[in-house]
């Protein structure tokens, strides 16, 4: 299940597998808090990650009764791939009972869902959180929980380091910021800084790419962390909407109605036209397209909206429009001779119409008193006669159509009609006034 918001996604079936998923994915960094941990298929790609290079880091709540059930060979495979263990220690605090890992910088998974061999026979959830800024809250949480964590296995005494960035990839002089945690360690020194504390941040913005070095040592062991920052341009998009005229058969471009919203008829000839630069990923209506420059169809049988994405390697851009579909405005029947009463039946379903379906003067107002005057429906109602001698020509229709048919000479003809249903509004309005107060200026 996908909401209209795409970034967020929750899954209550198959859960492990969709986890599994998305660590796949991942191609810079795993942290993973959970309160426990003996998933072997979740353990062993964690692993897997780690031994590819990603910086993993794992922290779990340490009770007697789930630590006898992982593998201690776990933690040691974990380390040699260059991962990191840590443990929270339930005494002198409420049990570390959160369940969510971060991928990237940019996704979140959180839920109830537990990291357990046991763990698929419940009835669980968990929700994907596709936000970079969701996912920076995410870190901050997870290096405030390091700081109460140890290192596990306990016997470990040489340097431990924890070094995160808000951003894997920024425009040019786009601020990010460095954040670390480090254990076990008498001096540590950032590449960009030279000595610093065990824990710390640090803002930065740089033109090109840049790769962040903390060193830390204790009793002559050494140990180093790294993590690059990516510059790229971040993708730009323009798109336009062009829409077949009903009258003219012709494509104009729309202008949206209000916000990024386009009025449009049911079945009407609807195009997106767009260009896009600096992008190596292009996604428009939920489908991957291969050029930056291009125009599609659109569907107009309902209301919708509609996503362009563009990514340049970690850079997002994106736009979303709607689509707002009605019906073609229908005509029922109008008769008309000249002179006499107008009996006009019509339906318009459509929230932008330009011919008028409400009078323009519906009240006056003069001092201490305040009269309704009636709209023409409410006259007719009443048998009270219309007459407007001055329409070039009788027209008689007695069968139902519809819009696109049309001609244009009938269209004009019908915006007179209703131009001078107007005007007798008008005189309506004045001579009630004056009737009813005859000196009133």
């Amino acid at each position: 299940m996908i909401l209209r918001d795409r970034n967020i996604e929750p899954v209550f079936n198959d859960i492990e597998s969709k986890i599994i998923k998305e660590i796949d994915k991942a191609t810079l960094s795993i942290r993973v808090a959970v309160a426990w941990f003996t998933s072997k298929s979740l353990i062993e790609k964690l692993i897997k990650k780690a031994a590819e290079g990603l910086q993993v880091d794992l922290i779990w709540s340490e009770e007697e009764k789930d630590s006898s059930k992982l593998s201690p060979l776990f933690h040691q495979n974990l380390l040699e791939a260059g991962g990191d263990s840590y443990t929270i220690s339930k005494s002198g605090m409420a049990m570390m009972h959160n369940k969510f890992c971060i991928i990237d910088q940019k996704i979140v998974i959180t839920g109830s869902y537990n990291w357990t061999n046991n763990g698929g026979r419940n009835s669980e959830n968990i929700v994907i959180i596709r936000n970079q800024e969701v996912a920076n809250i995410y870190t901050q949480n997870f290096i405030d929980l390091l700081e109460i964590a140890e290192v596990f296995p306990h016997s470990i005494e040489t340097p431990n380091i924890f070094l995160s960035t808000s951003k894997f990839y920024v425009s040019p002089d786009e601020e990010f910021e460095l954040r670390w945690i480090i254990k076990n360690s008498e001096l540590q020194e950032l590449n960009v800084e030279g000595e610093i504390k065990r824990k710390g941040s640090l803002k930065k913005s740089i033109k090109n790419s840049q790769t962040f070095s903390i060193t830390a040592s204790k009793d002559g062991f050494t140990k180093s962390k790294s993590i690059t920052v990516n510059v790229y341009n971040r993708p730009t998009i323009s798109y336009s909407i062009k829409a077949k005229n009903i009258v003219t058969g012709k494509f104009e471009k729309m202008s949206p109605s209000w916000g990024e919203k386009y009025l449009i008829f049911e079945g009407q000839e609807v195009s997106l036209h767009w260009e896009i630069m600096d992008a190596d990923k292009v996604i428009i209506d939920n489908q991957e397209v291969t050029q930056l420059k291009g125009s599609i169809g659109l569907s107009t049988n309902s209301s919708r909206t509609i996503f362009i994405e563009a990514k340049n390697h970690g850079l997002v851009n994106e736009k979303v429009f709607s689509l707002v579909v009605s019906q073609i405005p229908k005509l029922d029947k109008i008769n008309i001779s000249i002179p006499t009463n107008i009996n006009i039946n019509a339906s318009f379903d459509f929230l932008d119409v330009a011919v008028p379906t409400i009078p323009i003067i519906k009240d006056f107002t003069i001092p201490e008193k305040r009269i309704k005057i009636p709209s023409i429906s409410e006259l007719k109602a009443n048998h009270i006669p219309i007459q407007i001698a001055s329409i070039p020509k009788p027209i008689q229709i007695s069968d139902a159509f519809e819009m696109p048919n049309l001609k244009r000479r009938f269209i004009t003809r019908m915006q007179t009609i209703w131009r001078k249903i107007l005007e007798l509004e008008t005189s309506l309005f004045q001579l009630l006034k004056d009737k009813i107060y005859p000196n009133e200026k």
